[in-house]
C-alpha cells in the first residue's frame, strides 16, 4: 500500500478524509458519488415516512396534494447535484425505482 503524499497550506497538514460535504453535496475520494447517493436515499426514506405520517389511506392531505408533494419536494431533493454526479444516467440510476417505489405506493392510497 502507498503513502500519500503528505499535503500542507499556511503551514497547516490537511489530512486525507474519505468523503466530505460541500455546498449540501457529499464527495468521495474516488468521485464515485456513492456515499451523496446513499445519504440522498437516506433522506428519501425519512421523507416517505413523514408523508405517511401526515396522511393515511382515508384522512389527512388529499391525493392530489400527496402527488404534488411527491413531485415538489421528494423528487426535487432526489435531483438535487445530479447534474455533478449523473454522467451516466443510465449506470447511475439503476436503484432510482427502489427509491420512488415508496412514494409510488403511499400516493396509490
Amino acid at each position: 500500500m502507498a503513502i500519500s503524499p503528505k499535503i500542507t497550506w499556511k503551514g497547516t497538514t490537511i489530512n486525507r478524509v474519505k468523503s466530505f460535504k460541500y455546498l449540501g453535496i457529499q464527495i468521495d475520494d474516488r468521485l464515485k458519488w456513492l456515499a451523496y447517493i446513499n445519504k440522498q436515499v437516506e433522506k428519501a426514506i425519512k421523507m416517505q415516512q413523514n408523508f405517511k405520517s401526515i396522511a393515511g389511506a382515508n384522512w389527512g392531505i388529499s391525493q392530489i396534494h400527496r402527488k404534488t408533494l411527491d413531485k415538489t419536494v421528494a423528487m426535487r431533493m432526489l435531483a438535487h447535484g445530479s447534474s455533478a454526479w449523473c454522467l451516466n444516467p443510465t449506470y447511475r440510476m439503476r436503484g432510482k425505482p427502489s427509491i420512488q417505489r415508496p412514494f409510488l405506493f403511499q400516493r396509490q392510497r
